[in-house]
């Protein structure tokens, strides 16, 4: 292809060439006939002379003809190689997505395959974070990115999930958990509600957090299923998180 593009461009730059070489002639020959010379036998010989030029003129006109055609071939050539080429390249991106999605189904049946593990008793250690640099009053925004990144991968082995998000709201004083993944069987869903209680127990060590928001969505097929979501509510440090509709029921108790 890159042969081609060469022929082509000097093929153009010959036939370019030779029209501005004839144009020159013809200009020349044009000043010559408005010059005033009466001598026949000068005349004679312009004439002869415009009639040899003319000849060249049309040989040379022949020429570029046939070396334009020739170009235009070589450019049909090259513009047919290209749509090979383009075509050759589909077929393997469409190959490639093939089997980007096969090895994606397979990434997804080894997720399912995976064995939801229980959260551990004695928790994965919130208290030792800096949680008073977070929720001071110079908050420290580094420090916090870090904290949500290492309790999200944490949380990660306990959820069966691909991607576990925990982030931090510090002027509303809450806590988000948002897990995305494709469990599907009764027993991962029980397990992954369980452990989400006993995630939300441990939250009760945060000094400041006063709200914890967690989600849980199953995306298998390309649905998206919500398998458990909930808002925990508490006053004090010291108290224990309750969910929103646990704590409604309590407070009517307390006013009856």
């Amino acid at each position: 292809m890159f042969v081609l593009n060469v022929v082509n461009a000097v093929i153009l730059a010959v036939v370019l060439g030779i029209v501005i070489y004839r144009l020159i002639i013809q200009f020349q020959v044009s000043r010559v006939e408005k010059t005033e010379y009466s001598d026949s036998k000068f005349q004679k010989k312009l004439h002869v002379f415009k009639q040899i030029t003319s000849q060249k003129h049309v040989a040379f006109l022949l020429g570029l003809c046939l070396a334009i055609g020739v170009s235009l071939l070589l450019v049909t050539v090259n513009l047919f190689q290209l749509n090979q080429t383009v075509d050759s390249m589909k077929e393997q991106t469409s190959l490639l997505d093939e089997e980007i999605q096969r090895l994606s189904n397979q990434q997804e049946e080894l997720i399912t395959k995976i064995p939801i593990k229980d959260y551990p008793k004695e928790g994965i250690d919130l208290k030792k974070y800096e949680w008073d640099k977070v929720f001071g009053e110079e908050r420290q925004e580094e420090l916090q990115l870090k904290i949500e990144t290492e309790i999200s991968q944490k949380l990660a082995p306990y959820f069966g999930l691909s991607q576990v998000i925990v982030s931090v709201d510090v002027p509303t004083q809450s806590l988000s958990m948002s897990l995305t993944g494709s469990t599907t069987d009764i027993e991962g869903k029980e397990k992954i509600k369980k452990n989400v209680e006993a995630f939300v127990k441990e939250a009760k060590v945060i000094p400041r957090l006063t709200q914890v928001h967690v989600q849980v969505t199953s995306a298998v097929d390309k649905k998206n299923e919500t398998l458990y979501e909930g808002i925990y509510l508490r006053e004090k440090d010291k108290d224990a998180f309750k969910r929103q509709e646990e704590s409604k029921k309590t407070d009517k108790e307390d006013e009856d």
